[in-house]
């Protein structure tokens, strides 16, 4: 359902009263309750015991931990900064904290989504002030084995940390003051235990900043794929897979005869270095050429790995192909004839014309979304932890223009409240899409969960104890969280 929301009569007095009392350090984006959906979008929802963001290689496959260009390469673990679960636990919250942006209106998680391999499905994403960035929102999987040390498409970020202090520093996308940032998280009532655990005290810097965000990326392990299940199955990734389709394995023949894994390498399928793949002539945007003033580099770009490939589209460093079927044509018959073309795209010459057939190009796509990692995108430990950060309540300093059409307003539902012997959950569903309702205990640790393509499900208090408890409801993308309490 689509709503316009007009700034009229009484409401007038009444807003401006409630904006007159709010601190002018506050998130301008603090919510109001609007077609029943309130509450406080500012406080974190935690698990009691941090999740286990530590033990990563226990989780991967031998052939991933035993690749000799992966195994004991960490390549980001960054000078004086150990993973460490409480780390990596603070540097979620700061991710998806919008505290860190001049307006409180984006956080880090606003441009990488999970649901979208930790991209944002947009061709180029917008910053903390409604601008345009000038390139494609990159995937961050897997960006702990980045075997450059480089971050950013031109490369110009030399570690995690860089990355991160870059991006909450531009002027487009997230415009923050470093000064600024430390002050608004150690003025937050929920950062000092997370610093206390995650460094020993609660002194707050920007280093720290920065390394938890880093912690928390490094965090972001993919190693779960059909792929993965495929070579532990048969140890040759040049054999047929027993779990893949007939297509699929085309697809993995495709790849490989036609040297994708020469620009895509190890399991990882990330890419060693920035190079020129042919997308344009000239080239606007110069790519590593813009930051060595060195014509040889015009062009040349460097791509996360391909772990999660569907889920990250659009594609490209301008985000100019849609799909991974637009990707599949550029390489067939696309490539353009730059002089600084990778070699390895060459062929007496000139660009290489590979000219797939459409079998051929439906099977090379079905082979890349075997890259995709459900386990985890579905992992809790990288979720958004502000329960009502991702419900699109209308902020109160919208409500003086009419809303945009594309936001729509979600309605949670919770009745009776406070409760007793059961408590019923209703939501709007129009798609059917499959939902999880889930009741927690005020400290976000989970006691019951129901999935559903409905709108409705009840939950029966049993022996839960008089107190406060959180029901949430989520598909994935949208969340929508709203506290209840037991008597």
């Amino acid at each position: 359902m689509k709503h316009r929301i007009y700034f009229v009569g009484f409401l007038a007095s009444l807003l401006a009263m409630f904006l007159v009392s709010v601190p002018a350090d506050q998130p301008q984006s603090a919510t109001l309750a609007v077609w029943g959906v309130m509450g406080d979008s500012t406080q974190p929802l935690l698990p009691g015991t941090d999740y286990d963001y530590e033990d990563f290689f226990s989780t991967m496959g031998v052939h991933f931990v035993f690749d000799p260009d992966i195994s004991g390469s960490e390549y980001q673990p960054a000078t004086n900064n150990t993973m460490t679960s409480a780390g990596a636990t603070l540097g979620r919250v700061l991710f998806y904290d919008k505290r860190l942006s001049a307006n409180f209106t984006i956080s880090c998680g606003s441009c990488h989504l999970g649901k979208d391999g930790f991209s944002d499905g947009k061709a180029l994403s917008k910053g903390f002030n409604g601008q345009h960035t000038t390139r494609n929102s990159i995937g961050l999987v897997n960006s702990r084995f980045q075997p450059t040390g480089s971050f950013f498409w031109d490369a110009s970020a030399d570690t995690l940390q860089s990355q991160i202090r870059a991006a909450l520093t531009s002027t487009i996308e997230m415009g923050m003051d470093l000064d600024t940032m430390v002050a608004r998280v150690a003025n937050a009532s929920y950062y000092p235990q997370l610093f206390q655990n995650a460094f020993g005290n609660t002194t707050v810097t920007q280093d720290r900043i920065a390394a938890a965000i880093g912690q928390f990326v490094r965090s972001m392990a993919s190693s779960q794929t059909d792929y993965d299940l495929g070579v532990m199955q048969v140890w040759d990734r040049t054999l047929p897979f027993p779990n893949y389709s007939n297509e699929e394995n085309i697809g993995k023949d495709i790849f490989l005869q036609s040297g994708c894994d020469q620009c895509h390498t190890t399991h990882n399928f990330h890419m060693p270095e920035p190079i020129n793949n042919g997308l344009d002539l000239l080239y606007l945007d110069k790519g590593v050429g813009e930051i060595t003033n060195n014509s040889s580099d015009n062009g040349k770009f460097k791509a996360a790995s391909l772990r999660n490939i569907g889920k990250t589209g659009p594609y490209m460093h301008d985000g100019r192909f849609a799909t991974l079927e637009d990707v599949v044509e550029h390489y067939s018959t696309g490539i353009q004839d730059h002089p600084n073309l990778d070699s390895r795209l060459k062929e007496n010459g000139l660009p290489k014309k590979f000219n797939f057939t459409s079998a051929e190009k439906d099977a090379l796509v079905a082979f890349l979304r075997t890259l995709d990692d459900n386990a985890f995108n579905n992992d809790p430990r990288w979720e958004n932890p502000f329960g009502l950060d991702s419900v699109r309540a209308v902020p109160v300093n919208r409500l003086f223009t009419p809303i945009d059409d594309e936001i729509e307003q979600k309605v949670l539902e919770v009745f009776p409240n406070p409760f007793r012997g059961h408590i019923n959950v209703a939501w709007e569903n129009t798609r059917a899409e499959e939902f999880r309702a889930r009741l927690l205990d005020n400290q976000g640790r989970l006691i019951k969960e129901i999935s559903t393509r409905d709108n409705e499900v009840r939950f029966e208090r049993e022996s839960l104890p008089a107190g406060t408890y959180i029901i949430a409801v989520d598909n994935g993308s949208d969340r929508m969280v709203k506290q209840v309490i037991a008597q």
